[in-house]
């Protein structure tokens, strides 16, 4: 295999780059080993003009592509009008109130209403918070707990980032916060349960309703888990588990958290994974392909269940730019 030989101009941006930036998932102040310029459809360029296909949509995010002029003209179109408002106390703005009424239609038919903000880590963050808000205006303020599966992954900050898996990912950042409850993944291949597919009779799902029991009903906030693993390796579960869990929430009163920050947005097949078990979550998290990180956008549905406790009452959720 021939390598191309890196140009000068490369070599100075790679020593440039850790000089003043804190690379993500990187150990600090090591060289990237790309350095890319352009963009363009599939294809990005780098700094001496190689071009490759992102395969993988970065992290899983830019799924509109590099370039698309369409969205490039109505973005500089929208900062000519107004360059930023935010939908916070008593103020909105035009292209909020449309989007969120075009979102209705295209989400699960239990989300009408939702919140903007700015990444995956802020919506699983708020959803947990609003999750908490709800039960607390229903005045249930014991139910705090939260309940996510061993290998989830909902972000890296925040409450959210103690729900990493525990190990050396998390050791920095000292103990965990109270009320985390972890239960086991689904994942037939590697069943944390030593079980066979479908012999199991889908015991992580149920296992859902043993947690609820081991740590009380009037304890439990919400469960949290992606639809299909991201990070963790790219695995579905079971057909029969998203339906299980569903009806164990609905019966033992915990809100189902549905993450869908990676595989919404027709990223399954579907307009969201969920909608591949025709199930209704009571909250739900997006980002990356909401807007294909032309700009950062994000958000969390909200069922009108959750919604209705929450009206009149001031929720403490918000960002400067969300």
């Amino acid at each position: 295999m021939v390598t191309q030989p890196v140009g000068a101009r490369t070599k100075e941006l790679k020593m440039r780059s850790p000089r003043h930036i804190l690379h993500a998932f990187a150990p600090v102040g090591s060289e990237p080993e790309l350095v890319f310029e352009k963009g363009n459809g599939v294809i990005l360029t780098d700094s001496d003009g190689k071009e490759y296909i992102d395969m993988s949509s970065v992290f899983a995010c830019t799924s509109l592509g590099y370039g698309d002029k369409r969205l490039i003209n109505t973005i500089n179109k929208q900062l000519e009008q107004l360059s930023f408002m935010v939908p916070v106390a008593l103020m909105s703005h035009v292209p909020a109130i449309e989007f969120a009424e075009a979102l209705s239609d295209f989400a699960p038919k239990s989300m009408n209403h939702f919140f903007f903000c700015n990444s995956g880590s802020e919506a699983t963050n708020t959803a947990i918070s609003i999750a908490k808000a709800y039960w607390h205006y229903l005045g249930k303020s014991s139910k705090f707990k939260v309940i996510c599966l061993m290998e989830g992954y909902h972000g890296l900050a925040g409450f959210v980032l103690s729900l990493l898996p525990d190990g050396q990912l998390k050791t920095p950042f000292g103990p965990d916060p109270a009320g985390i409850v972890r239960i086991p993944n689904y994942n037939c291949y590697r069943c944390h349960l030593k079980m066979e597919y479908p012999d199991c009779g889908i015991a992580c799902a149920h296992y859902l309703e043993e947690a609820i029991d081991e740590e009380g009903e009037d304890s439990i906030a919400a469960f949290i888990a992606e639809p299909v693993h991201g990070y963790s390796g790219l695995i579905t579960p079971p057909p029969e588990y998203w339906p299980i869990v569903r009806e164990i929430c609905t019966r033992r009163n915990v809100l189902l958290i549905d993450d869908e920050v990676v595989t919404g947005f027709c990223r399954t097949g579907k307009n969201f994974a969920v909608d591949h078990w025709n199930v209704q979550p009571d909250l739900m998290c997006m980002a990356k392909g909401m807007g294909g990180v032309y700009f950062p956008l994000a958000g969390v549905g909200v069922s009108d269940q959750v919604y209705a406790p929450l009206v009149d009452n001031v929720l403490m959720v918000g960002f400067t730019t969300g």
